[in-house]
């Protein structure tokens, strides 16, 4: 039955709770399905995670399942994923996936693999890419802010210089959300 059909609207609370969690119970089972029965699963969330066409909500169904991936899957689309953590709408989630990966495995790879998005980077997309490398090891943080002075935008060099600065919106964990 439809909302309509059964008048269920504000105030209904707890009803409204109960179809909430039958949902979300729903979900988790067709996750499971879909990662157990699907012939490749990684290539389906890959493809959710670059496409331009691609709705907000399958790009965070892609990086629920992601959560629900072996390691060595993840480390699979690392470059979407690093392109997900330049995002403002999904870059949490994506750094968190991101971090869960081997520390050793993230400093030896992160460097090469952002190389690319920092031809086109905005000075946003620099503070996003600092604060992952921050998070993984402080040596290539200063490396990337030590790129970012020397670089002709005038706003990507200020990120750069109050990184290596201290300044104290980089502690701040609501800074670049």
């Amino acid at each position: 039955m439809s909302d309509h059909q059964t008048n269920i609207g504000p105030g209904d609370d707890e009803v409204l709770w109960r179809r909430l969690i039958d949902t979300y119970k729903a979900s988790l089972e067709a996750s499971a399905t879909f990662l157990r029965d699907a012939r490749a699963p990684l290539e389906i969330v890959r493809r959710a995670l670059r496409g331009s066409r691609t709705s907000g909500v399958e790009v965070m169904a892609a990086l629920g399942l992601l959560h629900r991936m072996k390691p060595e899957d993840r480390i699979g689309v690392f470059n979407e994923l690093l392109i997900g953590c330049l995002s403002q709408k999904f870059g949490h989630m994506a750094r968190s996936l991101v971090l869960s990966l081997p520390r050793d495995w993230l400093v030896a790879n992160v460097e090469a693999a952002a190389q690319p998005l920092t031809r086109n980077a905005d000075y946003i997309d620099y503070m996003m890419l600092l604060r992952l490398y921050n998070q993984i090891d402080g040596s290539i943080a200063r490396k990337l802010a030590q790129q970012a002075t020397m670089s002709a935008d005038d706003d990507i060099r200020e990120v750069g210089e109050g990184f290596l600065r201290g300044d104290p919106w980089w502690r701040s964990e609501a800074a670049l959300r």
